[in-house]
């Protein structure tokens, strides 16, 4: 049977922003990372929803405890579609610009973000979107993006262009309880999938370290936030650690691991090979990065 959400609002219609927020709910099965992913409120994701779910009169989501459960699966279908297709019709108009394509994931966007003037290399030379890991890596088989920049898993390897970048894990000194010490440490990790977690999770367990996850999110922000809040510890890049002022000038925060290595990729279609040489690339990026510790594996 239909789920419906009530009487349909009439003479209302629907705007690409609202399928977009409710299929980027859907996709991270959480309103707090759709907000995340989309750059925006998580009241405003809820509006969209609570809006799009009005006009149509149909409830496509449901609470169930932290996360989301899609009612119809296939309406989340259909509005997938409709926002790849949006998707794909602004890179459409992006390919029309002189600048390649790049797609990033959050830890690279962090980097990148940390000095004014690795911004402006950044946008002056490249139509650059964030992606998590996920979206990253189905970008990667397709012709959306001129350059895909993404993490590897330990058995890829069949790769020609990586490089490496170092993370650490770090926990507050202080705890908001007060405490010096949790037991079992609180942890807020990148999504399952995102090789980033792995990495985490192998030097925990290899130090048989006594740990709960509590959240996840591929946000470095948000899990930098939460590290400084005291409230969990986390995953975050090496150059994050060492050169922002909130880790590299305070002592609220503590490394509890050496620097982990993590192999990236990039990746560049067929039919970008006129609008992006990987290997200038590479290079050029990994010489901007090399003191936020990213080094090219060639």
């Amino acid at each position: 049977m239909m789920a419906r959400a009530g009487r349909r609002s009439r003479g209302a219609i629907l705007t690409i922003s609202m399928i977009r927020a409710v299929t980027t709910a859907i996709r991270a099965r959480s309103m707090t990372e759709a907000a995340l992913l989309l750059g925006i409120s998580q009241s405003a994701v809820t509006q969209y929803v609570n809006k799009f779910e009005l006009i149509t009169g149909l409830k496509i989501i449901r609470r169930v405890g932290n996360g989301l459960f899609v009612e119809r699966e296939d309406i989340a279908e259909i509005m997938d579609k409709i926002t790849e297709l949006s998707d794909q019709m602004d890179r459409l108009v992006q390919a029309q610009s002189s600048k390649p394509t790049l797609a990033v994931p959050y830890s690279i966007a962090a980097l990148i973000g940390m000095r004014p003037e690795l911004v402006q290399w950044g946008s002056t030379k490249y139509n650059m979107e964030t992606m998590a890991y996920r979206e990253l890596a189905r970008q990667s088989g397709q012709n959306s993006f001129d350059i895909v920049v993404r993490p590897l898993r330990v058995r890829e390897t069949d790769f020609e262009h990586q490089f490496t970048c170092l993370f650490q894990l770090l926990q507050p000194t202080t705890w908001s309880d007060g405490s010096t010490k949790q037991a079992p440490l609180p942890v807020i990790l990148p999504d399952t999938a995102c090789p980033t977690h792995s990495a985490a999770i192998d030097f925990l367990q290899s130090r048989r370290i006594d740990f709960s996850e509590v959240a996840r999110s591929e946000d470095v922000g948000q899990r930098a936030n939460y590290v400084k809040a005291g409230s969990c510890a986390t995953i975050l890049p090496v150059g994050l650690i060492r050169h922002h002022p909130d880790f590299a000038e305070a002592k609220a925060v503590e490394t509890i691991s050496p620097p982990i290595s993590v192999r990236f990729t990039i990746v560049t279609p067929a039919r970008s090979a006129e609008r992006s040489n990987p290997m200038a690339f590479l290079d050029e990026f990994c010489s901007k990065l090399q003191d936020f510790g990213v080094a090219s594996d060639a």
